[in-house]
């Protein structure tokens, strides 16, 4: 029988549950935390590590944390400081950067970083660099994320990556006057009654200019489930105000920011403001790292906010869907576009498809072959070293301008999309589920 969130509520059905879960995956760790109306009701099995104290319990959060980062935003936003429309040079001050930086920020709005569609390339950036006293040396983010040129206009095309996470939390420290961690301690964390880890360490108030985490990847960054949770249940109106609730603002971002994804994906309908927008009023986001996972959903017409931590990567997905999956669309079985036969792929001109795209990182050249189907081949534009294509796949073509590799390939290229045709036919975007790459030939 499955399941519902409210027979969780009842004694230690969740526990149950969740321990016969674990024991059918060979977990050696998972928890979750559940909300509905109010009602909170915690299970956790194993540890990820031997600690004695709740350290044992807290897994790291990832790409969680531009979720948090994004609430920071929206909770500047409900104060007044800034306003979702404002553009990022308004918000981070004119008079910080070149000429040319100023004039790019200027048409980029703070709901564009948030959503991914600020156009902005970050695929050659792997790490943030900070001043002596722990800000953001946004003056340096700035100048490296615009050394590379634009991959598209601001509003129109999303591109998952730490780009706009890592400008938001530059603006972060700018409206709050202080450093990203100590604003995520003092305006969220503490409010919430939160216990954080940035590693093994226990965050407390005193913190200094050498605490800091990643506002976008979050890896060193350590919560409990129930922790987690927290932070979901902010966005429903059940929860009391010293807890968050929606009088706070958290729902602003997702009642008026978000944006249809132009790009086919199976599981996310929109970028909302830091989350995705997952069907029939279900926000969340997920995480993978090596070695763990973590995800939070919410539902505010439904009173109700989940979180799942577990030691294996991908596997608090499993978790969720073993215990939810029958009260989320997300978990319906989605069938993706149909392969086209012989006959009507043979009626599409194939010229189109043809040349080269790229970002800072990569760059993708998409062939001919002699029975005229087409294959892609991926070249590293970092490593000089790596003369060959690092991934060759042919291309199958499905409806909707959708080509799917063959073998299949899960990293770089899980399935290849072509958007924007000119006026002679030639498509002007490839976007491979996260990243956009801009014709170059």
């Amino acid at each position: 029988m499955v399941a519902t969130y409210s027979d969780y509520l009842v004694g230690e059905t969740l526990q149950q549950r969740l321990s016969a879960i674990a024991g059918r995956r060979s977990l050696a760790f998972a928890a979750t935390s559940i909300s509905i109306d109010g009602i909170r009701r915690h299970a956790a099995i194993g540890s990820l590590s031997p600690s004695a104290d709740n350290y044992a319990l807290a897994g790291r959060i990832g790409c969680l944390a531009k979720s948090m980062t994004a609430m920071l935003v929206a909770l500047a936003s409900a104060e007044g400081v800034l306003s979702l429309s404002d553009s990022a040079e308004t918000v981070l001050g004119k008079n910080t950067f070149s000429v040319e930086s100023s004039n790019a920020l200027s048409s980029i709005r703070v709901r564009d970083l948030l959503n991914h569609t600020h156009g902005v390339d970050d695929s050659n950036l792997t790490s943030l660099k900070y001043l002596a006293n722990g800000f953001i040396d946004s003056e340096h983010l700035v100048a490296a994320l615009f050394s590379a040129p634009r991959l598209a206009p601001p509003g129109t095309h999303f591109c998952y990556g730490n780009a706009g996470t890592w400008l938001a939390a530059a603006i972060v420290e700018h409206v709050f006057k202080m450093p990203f961690l100590h604003a995520l301690q003092t305006r969220l964390f503490q409010p919430l009654g939160i216990t954080a880890y940035v590693g093994s360490r226990r965050l407390t108030h005193a913190l200094n200019s050498q605490d800091r985490v990643c506002p976008a990847n979050g890896i060193d960054l350590r919560l409990e489930a129930r922790d987690l949770m927290k932070i979901a249940a902010c966005h429903l109106s059940s929860e009391p105000a010293e807890i968050g609730g929606q009088d706070k603002g958290w729902t602003v971002g997702l009642r008026e920011g978000g944006v249809s994804l132009r790009g086919w994906h199976p599981k996310i309908r929109r970028a909302c403001l830091g989350f995705h927008d997952l069907g029939d009023d279900w926000y969340g986001q997920n995480s993978r790292l090596d070695g763990e996972s973590a995800l939070f959903r919410f539902s505010p017409s439904r009173n109700i906010a989940t979180a799942v931590i577990a030691d294996r990567e991908g596997a608090a997905y499993i978790v969720f869907a073993s215990l939810f999956g029958g009260s989320h669309c997300e978990l319906d079985s989605i069938s993706p576009p149909r392969l086209l036969d012989a006959d009507s792929w043979a009626n599409i001109p194939v010229a189109g498809f043809t040349g080269s795209f790229e970002n800072a990182a990569l760059r993708i050249q998409i062939r001919q072959m002699a029975d005229r189907s087409i294959a892609a081949r991926v070249f590293s534009r970092i490593d000089i070293s790596q003369a060959g294509p690092v991934v060759k796949r042919q291309l199958l073509p499905a409806e909707s301008n959708l080509f799917f590799p063959s073998p299949p390939e899960r990293f770089v290229i899980p399935f290849v999309q072509f958007l924007d045709p000119d006026s002679d036919g030639e498509f002007r975007y490839l976007h491979t589920g996260r990243r956009l790459f801009a014709r170059s030939d």
